[in-house]
């Protein structure tokens, strides 16, 4: 069995894939992208010079093993990857084109992508970017969302029975708890809206993990590219953009990312939503709820370094409705 997080083992098992031996060349470095909290992603540079991304999904959690995640996730990635790359050669936005999928150690060499992640992007200690620059990211960040609900895949059926649904909805099934807890007003009413919206346009494709750490933006080719595809599933882009927006509010809350910009962008995503996808849009789909569920979600996660978790989360509910004006 190979050990995807020992180096020595992952560039032994790269340079015996047929894609690397295709390229006449082997792997002389692989560096540790990201450790197994979910996946464990390893960028390899080829003596040619090239570089290619290893994705690995293990059957579980790094830091909680007896989590069990389905490693059926990899096929979603895979068979995503592949339609986008014959069905959207053209568009505003990129996605890594898959090189090789290996089913049996759960195994994807991919593209790798230029760019920095929206996330860091919006960190308080980065400065790499001009603020102005916001209005083609948040005008491309639309264009996906409008693009990617036509995706057509070899198998709907395979992401609307993706088996991490029903894992994210029992995350979601904590929410009326913590609603209750901190005096939110009509929280049965908001959770009762919020699981409706899962219901809504399910012969659509949804990305399905739509934040900042999931988009890559190449400042110089004024392009973005979107990765980590194993969570998509089928349903309303609504989904994908008020997780987007829930990301962006809580990071215009706190203390650690750029709050202005933040704040600049969610309104920039709307304002083109209001623009180009809202009067298009056959469905009656509940931004608002689907929005707050995913802020008293999201706002769990302490990288945000809010001040008062509750007061933050009262304040959003309360201006739900101007967020969306």
């Amino acid at each position: 069995m190979i050990d995807f997080t020992d180096s020595t083992q992952v560039i032994a098992y790269a340079d015996t894939t047929e894609w690397v031996q295709a390229t006449k060349s082997t792997v002389q470095e692989a560096t540790l992208l990201s450790g197994g909290v979910v996946n464990y992603v390893w960028r390899l540079r080829l003596g040619d010079g090239s570089s290619v991304i290893l994705k690995h999904f293990p059957p579980s959690l790094r830091v909680n093993p007896s989590f069990a995640f389905p490693q059926e996730r990899i096929e979603l990635q895979h068979t995503a990857l592949q339609a986008v790359a014959s069905q959207f050669t053209q568009a505003s936005w990129s996605a890594p084109s898959p090189y090789s999928y290996d089913p049996n150690n759960f195994v994807i060499l991919e593209e790798d992508m230029k760019g920095v992640s929206l996330f860091n992007i919006l960190k308080e200690d980065n400065t790499q970017v001009a603020a102005e620059d916001l209005t083609w990211v948040s005008s491309a960040l639309v264009d996906f969302l409008g693009d990617i609900q036509s995706l057509i895949v070899p198998d709907l059926s395979l992401y609307a029975n993706s088996p991490l649904t029903p894992i994210m909805n029992g995350l979601f099934s904590r929410n009326l708890q913590l609603m209750t807890d901190w005096n939110i007003p009509d929280t049965q009413d908001w959770y009762d809206r919020a699981v409706a919206c899962d219901l809504v346009a399910q012969s659509n494709f949804l990305y399905g993990d739509f934040w900042p750490s999931s988009i890559l933006v190449d400042m110089d080719a004024r392009r973005i590219s979107i990765i980590d595809w194993e969570l998509a599933r089928t349903g309303h882009f609504g989904l994908d953009m008020t997780q987007m927006m829930a990301n962006l509010a809580l990071m215009g809350q706190g203390n650690a990312f750029k709050s202005a910009w933040a704040n600049t962008l969610l309104r920039s995503i709307v304002d083109a939503w209001k623009t180009t996808l809202k009067p298009i849009d056959t469905h009656a789909f509940d931004f608002e709820a689907a929005y707050i569920k995913r802020v008293v979600q999201l706002s769990q996660t302490p990288h945000w370094r809010l001040d008062d978790v509750q007061t933050t989360v009262l304040k959003l509910v309360a201006q739900v409705s101007t967020t969306f004006a």
